[in-house]
């Protein structure tokens, strides 16, 4: 019996180290990954608020009674339509890929 309580506690030792090794690696990769996960975060901030200055959509302006504002053609370079004195850009919408047959004979 001497002898195999040696044996075992030998590789118990060996595994218990082993082990030992392993869980450092996972908390060292863990931190990293904490690491990594607050700078993102805060990158993602960061451009949230430079590269987006107003996240809000256009509005239209209105009167005290609720009607929209006409734009006043004198000034060029404020329109009193939007608030802000900007209008939206528009987009332009695809048009549709048209795909004709050939005649047959």
């Amino acid at each position: 019996m001497r002898l195999w309580e040696r044996i075992s506690s030998f590789f118990e030792r060996k595994t218990i180290e082993k082990a030992d090794k392993v869980t450092e690696k996972v908390i060292k990769k863990s931190k990293q990954i904490e690491e990594r996960l607050t700078e993102s975060k805060e990158a993602v901030v960061v451009k949230e608020t430079t590269n987006y200055p107003s996240s809000k959509k256009p509005v239209r302006a209105r009167t005290k009674k609720g009607t929209y504002v006409a734009d006043d053609k004198s000034t060029k370079n404020i329109n009193e339509a939007w608030e802000g004195g900007k209008a939206p850009t528009k987009i332009a919408k695809k048009k549709p890929k048209i795909v004709r047959r050939k005649k047959s004979r």
